[in-house]
């Protein structure tokens, strides 16, 4: 298992079921576009990483909902199990995601980090009856040119994109982002924040840790991939 939150809102579980079933809710807080196809259970959503494929395996009305979910290959993804339980006040829900058929983007640090992002954006949606999905809409057109995961020290590069910023300063997976701009690092939230603040091209100051030693860059900020889950697999 990857993947696992549970939080609770207060509307009752029918309410929450139909959050995450019914197409017309889910633009609400989760995707742009979202197109569902009646006869296989199967649908697509527009999310800001590009096209993402839906399937439903189980569902138990405002109980269950059961779905596998990919982006560049049906063979890749996560399989996603939504328990809904009803409470007093409202409803838990507890999500889990698992991996199915190798590594898939979606058992990303970056991405779990962003479905955190999108459950705020529901909660906002279901009790404040407020649809301002911040996660999918506010998006920069910068990226730092690499990805990363949460640790205890802060944030570490797992991966260096080709032809970014990050790359150019001479950053590599292992290192940890300390500093970006005036901004002290400490994970994922920090340098989406910082991303979102700027513009592709901006010059930036970088500062990270490597092998032991403390490094310092400057660059221009890479421009942000929208189409990033069709590079991989």
């Amino acid at each position: 298992m990857s993947y696992e939150r549970t939080f609770s809102v207060s509307v009752p579980p029918e309410r929450a079921f139909r959050a995450f079933t019914d197409p017309d809710e889910l633009t609400q807080w989760f995707a742009k576009k979202f197109e569902r196809n009646e006869q296989d259970s199967a649908g697509e959503a527009d999310t800001p990483g590009g096209p993402m494929n839906f399937e439903v395996t189980q569902i138990k009305d405002d109980e269950l909902l059961c779905y596998r979910q990919w982006s560049a290959s049906p063979d890749v993804g996560i399989d996603v199990t939504v328990v809904f339980e009803p409470v007093d006040g409202g409803t838990r829900i507890t999500v889990t995601h698992a991996g199915f058929g190798g590594d898939s983007i979606l058992n990303s640090d970056s991405v779990h980090r962003g479905m955190d992002e999108s459950y705020a954006d529901l909660v906002l949606y279901l009790e404040r009856g407020v649809a301002f999905p911040r996660h999918r809409d506010l998006q920069s057109t910068a990226e730092l040119g690499a990805m990363v995961r949460e640790t205890y020290a802060g944030a570490e590069v797992v991966e260096v994109l080709g032809g970014g910023l990050a790359e150019e300063l001479g950053v590599v997976p292992g290192d940890l982002i300390l500093q970006l701009g005036r901004g002290a690092v400490f994970g994922n939230r920090e340098v989406n924040f910082f991303v979102r603040e700027h513009e592709a091209g901006d010059e930036v100051e970088v500062v990270w840790a490597h092998e032991g030693d403390l490094r310092r860059g400057r660059g221009r900020l890479s421009k942000r991939d929208d189409q990033v889950f069709a590079q991989f697999v």
